[in-house]
């Protein structure tokens, strides 16, 4: 067995023994909440979500997407005002709702076996978009590390010689409540940290009463050299369980860039990336606690600073505070200790890809860019 196959077995093996003997050894903190076991949410129902919809009361069980009951339909979900709704985050979504739907809709990751890490603690965020009659949620994947491409090593180094990358360093504005600093880091060299992420939007159709997904846009690279990410709507996507429910996505070995489909992966993917030996699946976790909030009424502490180590707590003292909502702040996977190659800021990714509808980048006539945002969403 390859040392890298051997490694990341062992990985695994480790998370699962910390994850099962969580519940005993880790309190809670306002640096961190605590890792939400299976058995810790089946102990603590309200932490983890409402539970599962009943399946058997709905109306149209043959058409696209999920049928949430009663109590999670447009109307009683989504006020642009807050009138009616427990809204924490001022952004149009009921808490109780956003929590059901971001559990509901969580990807299933298809990774690699060779991959040298795989290992991630993931945040989430929902919001609501009246005026688009839609519903986002953005799912952080917070990798430790980038290990960099496995198997083309030689093609980056023949692309790095070539000096045909580019930087999108500078093309983006300012926006109200601080700078979007972004990347312009070597897309073949590895890195701790790695920020990749997607967000799913969803729709409402009252005529089944059902949720279902009307597009997923998927990092890869984003806002690096190289940049491969993407909107994918309709049969673009893959659905593990029904068409227009939760989206299987596939994870480049080493880089983790994100593609709707293992074929988008092998020839679009850039040359970094690969997924040609992707078959584990990770369906990431989710609780109310990991909920990150919005822009201007953040969840969890100001700027959602949180702890490292929750998933991998063998060396805790090893680990770092990241703050999703902080402008500027590169995100290092958890690691204490600042290095050249940290990652680009979650920030600049929430702003532009989350809180922001539709952001655009256009060049003017004098050759000054141009940025606009077609739908900020509510913020109250």
């Amino acid at each position: 067995m390859p040392r890298h196959a051997r490694a990341w077995i062992a990985t695994l093996l480790a998370v699962s023994v910390v994850s099962a003997c969580q519940e005993d050894s880790q309190s809670d903190s306002p640096l961190g909440p605590r890792f939400a076991t299976d058995a810790w949410c089946a102990a603590n129902p309200g932490m983890c979500g409402p539970g599962e919809p009943d399946e058997e009361s709905d109306p149209s069980p043959s058409s696209p997407g999920y049928y949430m009951g009663t109590t999670i339909t447009q109307a009683k979900c989504i006020s642009a005002t807050g009138a009616g709704i427990s809204d924490g985050d001022h952004d149009g979504l009921s808490d109780f709702c956003e929590d059901f739907l971001a559990q509901r809709f969580r990807p299933a990751l298809v990774v690699s076996p060779y991959d040298c890490n795989v290992g991630m603690e993931p945040y989430w965020a929902a919001k609501a978009f009246p005026a688009k009659g839609i519903v986002r949620i953005i799912y952080l994947f917070s990798y430790y590390q980038d290990c960099g491409p496995l198997q083309s090593r030689t093609l980056c180094s023949l692309q790095r010689l070539a000096g045909t990358f580019f930087s999108l360093n500078g093309l983006l504005p300012s926006y109200s409540i601080g700078p979007l600093p972004i990347s312009s880091t070597d897309l073949c060299a590895s890195h701790q940290g790695d920020p990749e992420f997607i967000t799913v939007d969803l729709k409402y159709s009252t005529a089944s009463q059902h949720w279902l997904v009307s597009s997923a846009f998927f990092s890869s690279h984003w806002g690096a050299g190289g940049d491969h990410s993407r909107r994918a709507s309709g049969s673009q996507l893959e659905y593990p369980e029904k068409v227009g429910g939760y989206v299987r996505v596939w994870v480049a070995e080493g880089k983790h860039a994100n593609y709707p489909k293992r074929s988008v992966c092998q020839d679009d993917g850039g040359i970094a990336d690969t997924c040609e030996s992707n078959y584990p699946v990770i369906r990431i976790r989710h609780a109310v606690q990991y909920n990150i909030g919005s822009a201007r009424y953040n969840f969890i502490n100001a700027k959602t600073c949180v702890k490292g180590g929750a998933l991998v707590a063998h060396y805790p003292e090893n680990y770092g505070t990241e703050c999703f909502w902080q402008p500027g702040n590169t995100f290092q996977g958890w690691s204490k200790y600042q290095l050249e190659n940290d990652a680009s800021p979650y920030y600049t990714a929430l702003i532009v890809q989350f809180e922001c509808f539709a952001y655009q980048l256009t060049m003017a006539s004098n050759g000054s860019w141009v940025t606009s945002c077609s739908d900020w969403g509510v913020s109250t």
